[in-house]
C-alpha cells in the first residue's frame, strides 16, 4: 500500500461560511460553499520516500506570523494507511488521486491581504497572499 503513494502536500480547502450558513439554513447542499475558484489551495508534493514514518508529518498553518493550527498525522482520527486500504476496498483509485484527509483543530477565518503558510514540518513552507 505503502508504493501507491507517490508524496504528500498540506492543503487548504476553504469554505464561504456566509454562503454555507445561508444554504444550511434552507437545508440545501453546500456544494456552492465549497465549490468555488481556489477553494483548494495544494502547494507542490513532497515525495512520500521523504518521509520514514507516515504516522509522524507534522503540519502547520501559519497566518500572519502566528500558528493557527499545528498537527501530526500520529493524530488522525483515521490514520493514512487503513484510511487508504480502506478507499481502495470501496472506490476505484487512479494514479494521481488526491486524499484530502481532514483538519488539525484551529480552522478560523482569514481575510483579504493576510499573509498564510501552508507547510509539512521539516519540509519547504509554502507562502501566499489571500486575494
Amino acid at each position: 500500500m505503502l508504493d501507491a503513494i507517490s508524496g504528500f502536500a498540506p492543503g487548504l480547502d476553504l469554505t464561504l461560511r456566509d454562503v454555507q450558513s445561508r444554504l444550511r439554513e434552507k437545508g440545501l447542499p453546500w456544494e456552492l460553499a465549497k465549490c468555488f475558484d481556489g477553494a483548494a489551495v495544494i502547494p507542490p508534493f513532497v515525495p512520500a520516500s521523504t518521509f520514514p514514518d507516515l504516522t509522524d508529518i507534522g503540519i502547520r498553518l501559519t497566518i500572519n506570523g502566528k500558528v493557527v493550527q499545528d498537527g501530526n498525522s500520529s493524530l488522525m482520527l483515521n490514520p493514512i494507511v487503513p484510511m487508504i486500504q480502506h478507499m481502495a476496498a470501496n472506490f476505484s483509485l487512479q494514479a494521481g488521486d488526491l486524499i484530502m484527509t481532514g483538519t488539525p483543530a484551529g480552522v478560523g477565518p482569514f481575510e483579504a491581504g493576510d499573509q498564510i503558510v501552508l507547510e509539512l514540518v521539516g519540509q519547504t513552507p509554502f507562502g501566499s497572499v489571500v486575494r
